[in-house]
């Protein structure tokens, strides 16, 4: 993953390579530093019908710029949770 990257608008796709939504939000945890979940945008057109839920962010693998579901999205036991990066200005 690129660091400081603006993931939203990223799209997410199932193993087998259909993509599924775009990341819309990120929910982060404040006292671990991390985020959580990714609230992925589904369906809908221009923002009517929209659909999101809630994908943990161990479940989500980056590839390039779009991120590709883990198998299952299962998530092994304290491994929910990425630290952030330490903000760099440019």
């Amino acid at each position: 993953m690129y660091p400081n990257a603006d993931v939203r608008g990223w799209l997410v796709q199932d193993p087998g390579g259909e993509v599924v939504g775009s990341i819309a939000e990120l929910v982060l945890d404040s006292q671990l530093r991390c985020v959580r979940y990714a609230l992925v945008a589904s369906g809908g057109f221009l923002g009517l019908g929209e659909q999101r839920f809630a994908v943990p962010w161990p479940a989500l693998r980056s590839q390039g710029r779009h991120f590709v579901l883990v198998a299952g999205g299962a998530v092994a036991a304290g491994q929910d949770c990425r630290p952030l990066e330490p903000f760099r200005a440019a």
